[in-house]
């Protein structure tokens, strides 16, 4: 199937928006952009960031970071969390990147109340967001099993492609345009 530039930047603010859709089901999952380095992947999701002021781009996430954006998550002044690197939170102690991983879980589905070391009974609110994020299709292929287990895959769409030209990037930065 070949989809146009134009297309997949419509999707992507679509899915972005869709939070606004009133909707018995709360979830809000998201989209992953799979596919070899080279194919835009970050450039399209940089499309939420540059038009929408409640989107956040959050390239060095942590339980920390994430803890402190649940507030926004939860009044809604923050809709969209976006990963451009979805590797990275897999870069340090797998411990850490567990626990962030079921916190990307719980924020587009059934909400976030929180870190475990926070005391549960002053959680009384859920946080929800749309994740987006970007990743390798090697990234994809080694974590898929797990992911299946764990419930992440999921949540989320997935788009694997490539470009229809694999060249037009090297082309342009030949003739010096975009």
């Amino acid at each position: 199937l070949e989809v146009s530039v134009e297309s997949m930047l419509e999707a992507i603010c679509a899915i972005h928006m869709s939070s606004y859709v009133d909707s018995p089901v709360k979830d809000r999952g998201g989209l992953m952009l799979v596919g070899p380095p080279g194919v835009l992947k970050t450039s399209f999701l940089d499309v939420l960031e540059d038009n929408y002021h409640n989107a956040i781009s959050a390239s060095n996430l942590n339980t920390t970071t994430l803890l402190k954006m649940q507030q926004q998550f939860h009044a809604g002044t923050m809709r969209s969390l976006i990963l451009p690197d979805v590797q990275a939170i897999y870069a340090g102690d797998p411990r850490t990147s567990s626990r962030l991983e079921q916190a990307l879980m719980q924020l587009a589905g059934e909400g976030n109340r929180g870190a475990s070391w926070q005391d549960a009974r002053h959680q009384r609110f859920k946080s929800r967001c749309t994740i987006f994020g970007a990743l390798t299709i090697k990234h994809y292929e080694k974590m898929a099993p797990a992911w299946e287990d764990s419930g992440f895959l999921r949540r989320f769409l997935w788009s694997a492609y490539t470009l229809a030209d694999p060249d037009i990037l090297m082309d342009a930065i030949e003739d010096w345009r975009r």
